[in-house]
């Protein structure tokens, strides 16, 4: 289960619409560009019109869309094209209480065990879920609304609308999926209780993908306000296998309840340019660790995992969160901020940071007995610049950046810059056995504990604690030249 535990949450819920900014979102230098994909060959696939199968009710859209899904695996493939800009509302759930539930839930748009290429084209299209959709716990007898004590795991209680909107699994054929909206519309759900060990832990996401072998090419999509996740990944990776090659351009994840993105198991994954934004706000509850991205080994390994230019902005919880069998997890030219964490690396190995934004404070930064298997941040910029902040956003979740009290080892800062300009944030908390080489520090007002072991040449400027440093190559600190230790 993903983990439920990882953040403690304030009390109070406060809503931060559209908070990020264009000035927010620019790192130290640009990331290296990114090439285009090559385009799916589409020839000799049969092709299917959305509208031939959803009429435009509610329940007809719910039943069309799950005619689609079977039509195209029949064909075993197929290009699936949305009237341009239309609206499909979905989502019918029957009072039907067994085993399995208390509301029942519908199939959508979920695509499995294809050969051939499956081409869905948005054309500017939005999915989105009805009002009045039940997800949580409800009596079995009433159909209103249960309280439990959790953990809880009863199924006979659980209730969503849907697995997924759109999902794919076990296809060996190319897939494509571009322009089109996914709207979960939490706020209009009507919430029973809690389910699973904290939180709401139940379906109701806006892309799943689970062992997809054919290649994957996701492009131009916004899934928002689910009350889950606004996409998972699953894939059943071992050491001796990887995921199908997979791509996501111009991506956004924003506004959900419990991830953007949660990755339980996968190999291969590259994002440019997408938005991991505003977990756990502006929807009506939220379910821990409310992170702009979890991965979290649950199906299989998580391996070869890189984001570039993409935005980790606003989160409840962490920006970015690692936990269980993590390695070589890359990010260029990202901006990650507060409120919450801005980076949880944990057990996470061969990570790096390089050319990234963090505004606000990082924790459990992946440090490693193994040098070559601790984290890397080079040429990064951390600060407590206002401007670059969500709005409504007043505090860190550490006024140290970062604070790495819970273990430093062999983390390496590299070239990196730390710009605070008030007294709500200061330099990092870190041992002795951190790296530092080449970097440049200022500090207005800020606390400080930056311990670590100095090498290159480093500028210090502001109230700062180095009692304790190791003086391996030069520190200039307040205009003194510290010495050697």
């Amino acid at each position: 289960m993903l983990l439920g535990t990882a953040v403690a949450a304030p009390a109070i819920l406060y809503r931060l619409p559209k908070f990020w900014s264009a000035e927010g979102i620019a790192a130290p230098m640009p990331a290296a560009a990114v090439p285009q994909s090559a385009p799916v060959d589409t020839t000799g696939l049969t092709r299917f019109s959305v509208d031939q199968y959803c009429d435009g009710t509610v329940r007809g859209n719910t039943a069309g869309m799950k005619a689609l899904a079977d039509a195209v695996m029949k064909a075993r493939g197929g290009v699936i094209s949305f009237t341009p800009r239309k609206e499909y509302v979905v989502g019918v759930q029957a009072f039907a209480p067994n085993h399995f539930g208390v509301w029942q839930f519908s199939r959508l748009l979920e695509i499995s065990g294809c050969t051939k290429a499956v081409v869905i084209q948005g054309n500017g299209a939005r999915i989105k879920f009805a009002n009045g959709l039940r997800f949580g716990t409800f009596d079995p007898k009433t159909g209103k609304p249960t309280r439990n004590k959790q953990p809880f795991y009863d199924e006979r209680q659980q209730s969503f609308p849907a697995y997924t909107m759109i999902g794919f699994s076990d296809n060996k054929g190319p897939i494509v999926l571009q322009d089109i909206e996914l709207d979960g519309n939490a706020g209009a759900f009507i919430y029973g209780g809690p389910f699973g060990d904290t939180g709401w832990q139940l379906p109701a996401d806006g892309l799943v993908l689970t062992n997809n072998t054919g290649g994957i090419r996701i492009e131009n999509v916004r899934a928002h306000h689910f009350p889950r996740d606004g996409a998972q990944i699953l894939d059943k990776v071992t050491p001796g296998s990887r995921s199908a090659r997979a791509v996501f351009t111009n991506v956004a994840f924003e506004n959900n309840g419990r991830q953007g993105l949660s990755v339980v198991g996968g190999r291969g994954y590259r994002f440019v340019n997408c938005k991991f934004n505003g977990t756990g706000f502006d929807v009506p509850q939220r379910s821990a660790p409310t992170a702009g991205v979890d991965m979290e080994q649950e199906s299989g390994i998580i391996r070869d995992i890189e984001f570039i230019n993409s935005e980790f902005v606003g989160n409840y919880g962490p920006a970015t969160l690692a936990v269980g069998d993590v390695a070589d997890v890359r990010y260029e030219g990202c901006s990650l901020s507060g409120p919450g964490w801005a980076f949880w690396v944990g057990s996470a190995v061969r990570t790096i940071f390089e050319k990234c934004t963090f505004t606000g404070s990082g924790t459990n930064g992946g440090g490693n007995e193994n040098p070559a298997l601790a984290t890397r941040f080079v040429d990064c910029l951390f600060t407590d610049n206002p401007r670059l902040m969500p709005k409504g956003v007043t505090s860190f979740a550490s006024a140290y950046v970062p604070d790495l009290g819970g273990g430093s080892i062999n983390i390496l800062f590299d070239r990196c810059r730390w710009d605070m300009t008030s007294a709500k944030a200061g330099l990092p908390y870190t041992y002795s056995n951190t790296i530092y080489r080449d970097c440049t520090m200022k500090n207005t007002a800020g606390p400080s504990v930056t311990l670590g072991r100095y090498l290159g040449n480093n500028v210090v400027t502001g109230p700062a604690n180095l009692a304790g440093a190791v003086i391996v190559g030069r520190v200039l600190l307040n205009g003194r030249l510290l010495p050697r230790s």
